[in-house]
């Protein structure tokens, strides 16, 4: 089977190895377009009569491998986790237990996401999943704060501490923090706002042990908006902090 590119939001493919079938099921959630590729030998690794051999591929947009990213699989059954890091060439193969379902989670800088699901049948023999992702930019979703302020909500916190422990796994990257306000209140403003909340962001990751070197902070007021202001969804959609990396392969 050739690699074939597939467009749409959801997917469902059987792939077969002599005989053998892995079922493959993945989500175009933050990945641009997926791939299923197919079955390719797995090197050193052989299937057991209660595991199966995966070749997993990462790559970005632009078909360059995503190198020493860290990838689970996670059984929805048993949770068990099996874990993966890719190498020079974004691939890595393992060893996964037959019969089990799989949400697979790619470890991003702030935090595990999910970038697809797989599911393993008792018959299964070697299979491949190949994935394509962008991870320069990320919206912090769950850091929040006070009306008009540059005080956090407490319930950031566990985002943040996402961050911390995806920096400090990824301990070369260097990212700006974003902050975006929505349009009430005056361009000059909400250029102040959103560098305050930026700059609290920062703050409390150099306070995590994150070298300040590593981290600028970069108010763009309502420059850039995702969402109409005209309408109250839309400024909550634009108030928001992100992340951008600035250096993906980390040098």
């Amino acid at each position: 089977m050739s690699i074939t590119e597939m467009g749409i939001r959801f997917v469902h493919q059987r792939l077969q190895n002599l005989g053998r079938n892995l079922y493959i099921s993945t989500m175009k959630t933050m990945i641009l377009s997926l791939l299923l590729a197919s079955f390719v030998c797995a090197g050193t690794l052989k299937p057991t009569k209660d595991l199966a051999v995966l070749n997993v591929t990462a790559t970005d947009p632009q078909g360059r491998a995503q190198k020493e990213k860290t990838i689970i699989f996670q059984g929805v059954h048993n949770g068990q986790k099996i874990e993966g890091k890719t190498d020079n060439r974004g691939e890595f193969s393992i060893l996964i237990p037959k019969g089990e379902e799989y949400t697979i989670l790619f470890m991003s800088l702030s935090g595990p996401y999910p970038c697809g699901e797989a599911k393993v049948p008792l018959n299964a023999g070697v299979g491949s999943w190949s994935v394509e992702f962008d991870e320069t930019n990320y919206e912090l979703k769950d850091v929040l704060f006070e009306t008009g302020k540059a005080t956090l909500k407490s319930s950031s916190y566990t985002q943040l501490n996402q961050v911390v422990e995806g920096m400090l796994r990824y301990d070369t990257v260097r990212v700006e923090i974003a902050g975006h306000t929505d349009n009430v209140g005056g361009e000059e403003y909400n250029m102040g706002l959103s560098q305050a909340r930026a700059d609290v962001v920062r703050d409390y990751l150099v306070n995590h042990k994150i070298a300040p070197a590593r981290i600028t902070a970069k108010g763009y007021g309502f420059s850039v908006p995702v969402e109409d202001n005209a309408t109250e969804a839309g400024r909550a959609r634009n108030r928001r902090i992100e992340v951008h990396i600035l250096n993906p392969e980390g040098k």
